[in-house]
């Protein structure tokens, strides 16, 4: 069975535009809990971080910072769409 956290969606503006006009993504980081897998993937394709067994709240907030990292210069369109 896989638990997953999804954050609410903002209601404002859903069509926002980078500056060189392309469209943006709205991708979101979702926290997943599962039989075979628990970290970090993507709303939009199966990007994903599996998170390790950590010992203190500083390892946990490295991870999740490394995590953020990564997802924000991952492209959905490099990763193929079935959900994560």
């Amino acid at each position: 069975m896989l638990a997953v956290f999804r954050p609410p969606r903002p209601s404002s503006n859903p069509k926002r535009t980078h500056n060189k006009g392309r469209r943006m993504s709205n991708k979101h980081m979702i926290w997943a809990e599962g039989d075979d897998f628990t970290g970090w993937c993507c709303s939009h394709c199966t990007w994903g971080m599996t998170a390790p067994r950590l010992e203190s709240t500083v390892a946990a907030l490295a991870f999740n910072r490394l995590a953020q990292e990564t997802f924000e210069r991952h492209s959905c369109a490099d990763v193929s769409h079935p959900e994560c």
